[in-house]
């Protein structure tokens, strides 16, 4: 078994079929077919389930896979860490509510301290962030929640809260007592499935037995903050999201005393992948800006990448 199987392999899992899989590799249809048919012969196990012309990875296939992005994640490290580092580049990943309200603030923050770091970005869900990362396709990560990979490594760096708003002299707003419970009377407008503000509701609403089917899922914080402005519906939604129209008085928020509702920003990375000097300071930067400390020790590094 090669690198080159398993590059193969990988390709053809995720173009889900021989045909795109050759067209992308540059390959011929035959050369690649063959190639998993040797896999399935050389591990013993059906690899894909073949129905109606297409393919369909088996448990034992989802399994390869897992271990073989892995194993290709780390022959990508061995070959960056072989070379001299030379590469300023740093591509961040983000959830939606971290890219749209503070990511903004740390990478002026960051073009501030190294004017010369090419910073990429890609803002999805925590869960694709998530994939991302375990698919080398980001350094590092910034999301809600927790992660579910044992091959990523969370570190908190900052807390916020979600908080309940409703349209302005909504009748939530004038009950003594606001449960979880009483949510479920009103139309609800979440966030996707897969974020992390969808995935701390969902589980505070588990814990209590309470069951529940939103009138919207939006991936979009601004669709739902306007939907509840026009009176559509109630809304949960981290506090930071919701700051500017909660001041301009366009939502109201309606207290709950519901603590699962605490929940921590964290910076994530693969255990098994190098950072390059430059990632590390921009991890290292972030902190710094959200822990409101003076990151005097970036300056000599600063001035060394200045050069």
């Amino acid at each position: 078994m090669t690198i080159r199987h398993l590059n193969i392999f990988v390709c053809v899992y995720r173009e889900k079929g021989i045909t795109a899989a050759a067209k992308k590799l540059y390959m011929a249809q035959p050369a690649v077919s063959q190639v998993i048919k040797d896999m399935e012969r050389y591990y013993n196990v059906p690899l894909f389930d073949r129905i109606s012309r297409k393919l369909y990875p088996t448990a034992q296939g989802q399994k390869l896979y897992r271990y073989a992005v892995d194993i290709l994640s780390r022959c990508d490290n061995m070959e960056e860490a072989m070379r001299q580092e030379t590469s300023n580049d740093v591509c961040i990943g983000t959830s939606i509510t971290i890219g749209s309200h503070m990511l903004p603030g740390y990478v002026k923050r960051i073009k501030e301290t190294y004017p010369h770091f090419n910073i990429g970005v890609r803002i999805n869900s925590s869960e694709t962030v998530e994939k991302m990362l375990t698919e080398n396709v980001i350094d590092f990560g910034l999301i809600e929640g927790q992660v579910h990979s044992q091959n990523i490594h969370s570190e908190k760096f900052a807390v916020d809260r979600l908080v309940i708003i409703c349209p302005p002299e909504h009748k939530i707003t004038g009950l003594k007592k606001v449960t979880l419970s009483t949510l479920t009377e009103y139309p609800l407008l979440l966030r996707e499935p897969g974020s992390g503000a969808r995935e701390i509701f969902d589980y505070a609403m588990h814990i209590r037995g309470l069951s529940y089917e939103p009138a919207w899922e939006s991936v979009s914080t601004q669709a739902l903050v306007n939907g509840v402005k026009n009176g559509l519906g109630i809304s949960v939604l981290p506090e930071k999201m919701v700051e500017e129209d909660v001041g301009k008085k366009n939502v109201s928020v309606v207290a709950v005393n519901e603590k699962s509702f605490l929940r921590e920003y964290h910076i994530i990375t693969h255990k098994h992948k190098h950072l390059s000097n430059a990632a590390n300071s921009v991890i290292e930067l972030i902190k710094a800006v959200e822990n409101g400390t003076e990151p005097g020790s970036f300056t000599s590094l600063a001035a060394n990448y200045n050069r």
